[in-house]
């Protein structure tokens, strides 16, 4: 018998808002362009974009100063 692998949990990366660092310019910038990129009817309204944003505001580097990568 195979042994079974755990599958990674599913995350909505639309709908689960995204939570910025605080004092962070980078996840202050990528968060407001997020609140545009899932609002329906904003001219930047996109879902595909939008989980991007919340990818990239988990993923950039935080070195402990302000707005600093």
């Amino acid at each position: 018998m195979a042994a079974k692998t755990r599958q990674p949990a599913v995350v909505d990366l639309f709908t689960q808002e995204p939570t910025p660092v605080s004092g962070c310019d980078v996840c202050f910038a990528l968060f407001g362009q997020w609140k545009a990129a899932v609002k329906p009817g904003s001219p930047t309204y996109n879902p595909s974009k939008a989980s991007d944003y919340v990818v990239e505001i988990g993923r950039h580097p935080h070195t402990g100063k302000k707005g600093a990568q």
